[in-house]
């Protein structure tokens, strides 16, 4: 399955979780204000109402606490795809090893947990679901896909037609609107907003096409009045009305129910929790207006609602504020504006349910398509089934097969995580192996070649990653340099020190020079590790990181900079290749699950075991080198930078020449 399409079912996938999980909080709110809605203030359910459309719209794996009683089926037993196996069926081998095809059969119907790998060819093995019915994965597959690319059209038509009726209103509304010319009435605006302390400026208007005031717009706040005239009281009433859902956000708040709604359009208890939430906002505005106010000044506010309220049709606007309400939400908002004895604020019930969000998020995160490596490998964590247990007979039999054709591999080493924002390409390699001439090429792209970046422009190469991610570096080398890249790798330079301690270390020779500089700085990022030698030794995973950071020394055929510390990765490069010809490649592909955090690549497992046992093969001989080559460039400065302009027609033979 390609990754596009499988990170966009997981995210499908999450969301139906996380919308199952909000469904029961929404249920639970609703009962607690059944319980609780003559004795608690509205702030309560102002503030649940906003968790829950926020945990709505962060489809996250938020398992902060992993939960004795919750087994993640996905992390208990390993799901099988091309890529893996879980320990069910490396169980089910055994029993088939030591008993009879029957036997076999009746522990298979025991196991519904696993699904079966691409590479078996018996038809009519198939998934055991409850209830004896069979149901082969590809339909499931293809259901969750349908329902997916569903889902996801659903999102934008809902979100595009509240998107063209707010800009249509707002269209309408500066078509119809006139500034209010009464001094009165902008007095009373003017008090209004130095005694709730608003230094913003607030536009105030009329128009003939509503009936209801209102508050619309995010950048520029205006209050909207019909044009039915008012006593200044009533004129007090509504514009606090209006200020206090300026005060509150209450715009921003309806955008969020909105985007809530938005993304779980398929969920009717949504809809039912934003329309609940829009009366509460509407309550809670109330409560603040009358807040501390006597039994008049409540009964002249009920009235100038009622009096508003009774002529409004049709002003449900979305993204707007005002009194417009269906009528038989009047008597709940009377009652709640007449209610003059202290509530509370529900402060507990608040805690309470955050409380339970979180043990909810945690169950649910139980649910969720677990975070696999980026790299796509085997699907486990480390620490719970063994790795050994991840690798299939199959792949370890198709690992065996040398690679067929000659294949470029772009490799990107950031000196960062692969989540940093703005993080910079530490080093840009290509390995080719060509399986004809048996030859694997390193070959160093440096970072400050001044290249022409699609649809951007020209820049260095080292800015390019920031840019655009690898994509965009595998589409800037294709362009200038002509030749296809068949796979990406991006790795934290850090998981060297991983991969190199795993190994044993590798042996390199330095120069008294670099030996001196390395134990005199930082970059060798362990102190107890600074106290490499002149001479050849065999380097730590922290040593042999600071070796290939050095620019500032020149290496041993008088190369510093950027010419240097590239050299110095190759030559570190093809000791790591020297070594693993040593190792087993079982174990090899096994340490690189121990990395996958730190790994972004389009390999799979056993493709990533082919390349391996290919480059590793005795007949395969290893060499090294840079782009641009000798005399086929020219510094320059250009934007301000000191850059490397290439002869891209020289450098192009050169490469064709290295990899042939």
């Amino acid at each position: 399955m390609p990754r596009e399409v499988k990170k966009m079912i997981d995210f499908f996938l999450t969301v139906l979780v996380i919308s199952a999980g909000c469904s029961f909080l929404i249920c639970m709110a609703v009962l607690l204000d059944k319980i609780f809605c003559k004795k608690y203030s509205r702030h309560w359910n102002y503030i649940v109402w906003f968790l829950i459309a926020i945990r709505l719209l962060l489809p996250l794996n938020v398992q902060l606490v992993k939960l004795p009683f919750v087994e993640n089926k996905e992390r208990a037993a390993v799901v099988v795809t091309n890529q893996n196996i879980n320990e069910t069926d490396k169980n089910k081998q055994t029993i088939l090893s030591k008993n009879n095809q029957e036997e076999a059969k009746s522990v298979q119907s025991d196991h519904t947990d696993f699904l079966l790998t691409e590479k078996e060819t018996d038809s009519s093995t198939q998934i055991k679901e409850s209830g004896n019915h069979h149901m082969p994965w590809v339909s499931f597959e293809s259901i969750i896909k349908g329902a997916s690319l569903i889902w996801m059209i659903g999102v934008f038509l809902v979100m595009l037609y509240h998107i063209m009726a707010y800009m249509s209103f707002q269209k309408k509304i500066s078509k119809w609107c006139h500034s209010v010319r009464n001094s009165e009435i902008h007095n009373v605006l003017q008090e209004l907003c130095t005694e709730m302390d608003i230094k913003e400026e607030i536009r105030l208007v009329t128009c003939p096409l509503i009936h209801s005031p209102m508050l619309t717009g995010f950048r520029n706040p205006v209050i909207v009045l019909p044009t039915k005239e008012f006593t200044l009281e009533q004129y007090s009433f509504i514009l606090k009305h209006e200020l206090v859902h300026y005060k509150n956000h209450d715009l921003y708040y309806k955008l969020l129910l909105l985007c809530a709604t938005g993304f779980h359009w398929f969920n009717p208890l949504v809809h039912y929790m934003a329309r609940t939430a829009y009366s509460d906002i509407e309550l809670y505005c109330d409560e603040k207006v009358v807040k501390e106010r006597n039994l008049q000044y409540r009964e002249e506010y009920s009235l100038t609602l009622l009096q508003i309220m009774s002529g409004t049709y049709g002003d449900n606007i979305l993204l707007t504020t005002g009194f417009s309400e269906k009528k038989k939400q009047v008597k709940k908002r009377v009652y709640q504006i007449m209610n003059i004895k202290p509530t509370k604020r529900g402060t507990s019930i608040i805690i309470g349910v955050i409380c339970v969000i979180f043990l909810i998020s945690n169950i649910t995160g139980s649910f969720l398509p677990s975070k696999v490596s980026k790299a796509e490998t085997i699907g486990v964590e480390v620490e719970e089934v063994g790795i050994e247990e991840s690798i299939t007979e199959t792949e370890k039999n198709e690992s065996q097969d040398l690679l067929e054709k000659a294949s470029h591999i772009l490799v990107v080493g950031l000196d960062g995580t692969n989540d940093d924002t703005n993080v910079r390409a530490d080093s840009i390699l290509i390995v080719s192996i060509n399986p004809v001439s048996k030859k694997v090429v390193l070959t160093s792209f440096l970072r400050d070649m001044y290249l022409s970046v699609p649809e951007i422009g020209e820049n260095k190469l080292s800015a390019v990653y920031s840019l655009g991610g690898i994509q965009l570096v595998e589409d800037t080398i294709e362009t200038n340099f002509q030749f296809s890249i068949d796979h990406t790798i991006s790795v934290n330079m850090k998981a060297f020190e991983t991969i190199i301690d795993a190994i044993g270390g590798v042996e390199l020779e330095l120069s008294e020079k670099e030996a001196e500089y390395l134990n005199q700085t930082n970059y060798i990022s362990k102190k107890e590790c600074r106290n490499v030698l002149k001479g050849r030794q065999r380097l730590n995973g922290s040593q042999a990181l600071g070796y290939v950071r050095v620019r500032q020394v020149s290496d041993e055929n008088g190369e510093n900079g950027e010419f240097g510390r590239t050299a110095r990765l190759r030559k570190l490069l093809s000791a790591i290749m020297k070594e693993y010809k040593k190792q087993d490649i079982m174990k090899i592909g096994s340490l690189f699950l121990t990395i996958q955090s730190e790994v972004t690549t389009d390999l799979s497992y056993t493709e990533l075991l082919t390349y391996l046992r290919t480059v590793c093969n005795d007949t395969v001989t290893a060499s090294t080198a840079s782009i641009p080559v000798i005399e086929t460039y020219t510094l320059e400065t250009q934007q301000g930078m000191s850059v490397l302009v290439p002869d891209l027609d020289k450098n192009i033979k050169a490469f064709e020449k290295f990899t042939g």
